[in-house]
């Protein structure tokens, strides 16, 4: 019967394509009692191949439509870029990583090996080891990190369900969702593969009418495409400016408009606050003051004598005695009155001085970085290219760091394609377009929320998941069936990319001893470990650590598959601890090298101001290096080495 959805029926794979190695068939047995074999990494005869085309576009559209990427483009807006950049980026970045993908896809699709078997090849069978627990506990953190967001869905629906108000930090409900969330995962682990496959056909067309619902509801309320997009200006601005000038230090306030141009907040409050480490002391509160009187800029010097009288002036020189530590300038906005309701308040906003002074009043949205977007990880590519180059480097590499693991164990999932055509088809369908839709979604719902939302009185409140987002809604069906639908991206995220690939590196490990289901269990509480509640904010930094260790892996394996062997592997070594990928008790130490001097100029980048573009495409150089290097120190170990 065939399957729903846009996938049909699979055919019998055909044996005249090619496509799959001969040696799938002439295996000799006695290999079955190496300590390197198991049936989970044994590899998958044709009679297994039954993912078609769609099922791998399918898997890519589960992945794909998940709560990183619906926050990324946004993410990227307020680092300085507009909304067409930042889609034009993460297009280019995925078409970027969808190649090696596919050329790493490859193995898997002709030999039907996962990715830690084929790792022995290059690394030896005990180097893979590195690259696969490296994988694997990466792919980890991230499960942790959408369990976590799964449950706090779970929660939401709680809310909705016993009429109470969805509670912002780390209450009970929130981890009692989370275990609950966590369970389901474990379900698909102890199922297997199949299961997945399943999953992922089903939840595809669920996620992609979610996406369309959320643009057309943005559009409907906020009166269409072009008056939404144009808000999304207020994502490259933040709420305050602070301006250095002769008479003393100028507050700019910048809360948000709704989409006739009018300000939602009505009222303004200023604190200032004194700086000691850790600590933070209050030296004075202001009164809530009307905002439809305020003047273009507020003179800290007037509000503030005791603090900002005869203040740093613009070239840094310190005349009062309050400047001798630094201060904290916090702004927050409440809303107008209305009968019934509490009135919407934000949370507080500030800057430091003189740290976040600027020379002169704000810039128009997408002419610069200002002093709060600068503090993020974009200065690290603006430290080093003064314009847009830097800054689009940057966040090329962070979004080629997106999917840097499943390019490595991308063979986890091509082994059970029919052909070389599925799966090259699948992935380019599947994974470019989607990234690209769904962060247009991201952008488009979050832009509408700021005009929408009565209560988003200031960019930094801005619902940027769309957990919190969907939580706004008042009907409670609408949230009901928008928070089970992100439960099914989460779960169909969290299943394909999280768990295969440490499943399979944890049965590497020990294969006559550790299964897929105990290897999934195992990378399940290792999530759990990993305290995801934490991790879940530091996600962004974590995308160019990946691309700087993962890059030059990924170099080292296409190096030696391609290149070296061309795409030649001896099926029964690979399973043999004496065969011919022993290299020196079991490591290869040419990959070993090249890992090493693929991953130093990204160190040097961190560590040296001056060769930060080395940090900034930490990707791309450590993969070149890396690939270069490998094929270098393997062909001087053994002259005329060639397919194997």
């Amino acid at each position: 019967m065939a399957e729903r959805g846009i996938l049909r029926a699979p055919d019998p794979p055909d044996p005249g394509t090619g496509d799959l190695d001969p040696q799938l068939s002439t295996m000799d047995p006695a290999w079955r009692d190496s300590p390197l074999w198991s049936e989970d990494l044994a590899p998958v005869p044709a009679r297994g191949r039954t993912w078609t085309r769609g099922h791998i576009a399918a898997i890519w559209v589960g992945m794909a439509v998940c709560i990183p990427t619906y926050m990324l483009a946004a993410s990227m807006m307020q680092a300085g870029l507009g909304w067409v950049e930042a889609l034009v980026l993460i297009g280019l970045a995925n078409l970027l990583i969808a190649v090696p993908m596919v050329l790493n896809g490859h193995a898997g699709v002709r030999y039907g090996i996962p990715f830690p078997v084929l790792g022995r090849a290059a690394f030896g069978w005990r180097g893979v080891h590195i690259p696969a627990m490296a994988r694997a506990l990466v792919a980890c953190g991230w499960f942790g990190i959408q369990t976590w967001v799964g449950g706090v869905a779970i929660y939401a629906l709680g809310c909705v369900l016993a009429g109470t108000a969805f509670q912002p930090g780390l209450v009970a409900g929130k981890f009692i969702g989370f275990g609950l969330f966590w369970m389901m995962n474990v379900w698909f682990i102890w199922k297997g593969t199949e299961s997945i496959k399943r999953l992922e056909a089903w939840s595809a067309p669920v996620l992609l009418v979610m996406g369309v619902a959320l643009v057309v509801w943005g559009a409907v309320h906020g009166g269409g495409i072009r008056p939404v997009l144009d808000k999304g200006r207020a994502l490259q601005q933040p709420t305050l400016h602070l301006e250095a000038s002769p008479n003393g230090p100028l507050l700019h306030l910048r809360p948000l408009t709704d989409f006739s141009g009018a300000r939602k907040a009505r009222e303004r409050q200023l604190q200032v606050l004194a700086l000691d480490g850790n600590s933070r002391d209050t030296l004075a509160l202001g009164p809530w003051t009307t905002l439809r009187a305020e003047p273009a800029a507020i003179g800290l010097s007037g509000s503030f004598p005791e603090q900002f009288g005869r203040a740093a002036e613009p070239n840094g020189r310190e005349d009062s005695a309050t400047s001798t530590r630094p201060l904290r300038i916090e702004a927050r906005f409440r809303g107008p009155s209305e009968a019934g309701k509490p009135r919407a308040e934000s949370s507080w906003v500030g800057l430091d001085w003189p740290a976040d002074a600027q020379a002169g009043p704000p810039l128009p949205p997408g002419t610069g970085l200002s002093p709060e977007q600068a503090k993020g990880a974009a200065t690290v590519a603006r430290r080093n290219l003064s314009g847009r180059l830097g800054l689009w480097l940057f966040w090329l590499t962070g979004m080629v760091g997106f999917w840097a693991t499943m390019s490595l164990s991308i063979a986890d999932i091509t082994r059970y394609a029919r052909s070389q055509r599925d799966q090259i088809q699948g992935q380019f369908l599947g994974l470019p377009g989607t990234m690209v839709a769904y962060s247009f979604v991201g952008i488009f719902a979050t832009c509408a929320a700021l005009g929408l939302f009565a209560d988003v009185l200031v960019v930094e409140d801005a619902p940027w998941d769309p957990a919190s987002l969907l939580a706004r809604f008042e009907r409670p069906g609408v949230v009901i069936l928008a928070q089970l639908s992100l439960l099914v991206a989460t779960l169909s995220t969290n299943i394909a990319a999280n768990v295969i690939a440490p499943a399979n590196a944890f049965a590497n490990w020990a294969p006559q001893r550790i299964s897929f289901r105990t290897g999934g269990l195992m990378a399940a509480g290792l999530g759990v470990l990993l305290m995801p509640w934490w991790l879940v904010d530091r996600i962004a930094p974590a995308l160019l650590v990946i691309s700087a260790f993962f890059g030059p892996i990924l170099g080292v394996m296409l190096a030696d598959y391609w290149t070296l062997r061309r795409q030649r592997l001896d099926l029964d070594g690979l399973y043999r601890t004496d065969g011919p990928y022993r290299y020196t008790r079991g490591f290869h130490r040419a990959a070993l090298w090249a890992l090493a001097l693929g991953t130093l100029p990204t160190l040097l980048g961190y560590l040296v101001p001056a060769l930060s573009l080395l940090y900034d495409g930490s990707w791309f150089i450590g993969f070149a290096v890396a690939f270069a290097v490998y094929l270098r120190f393997a062909r001087s170990a053994s002259p005329g080495h060639g397919p194997r």
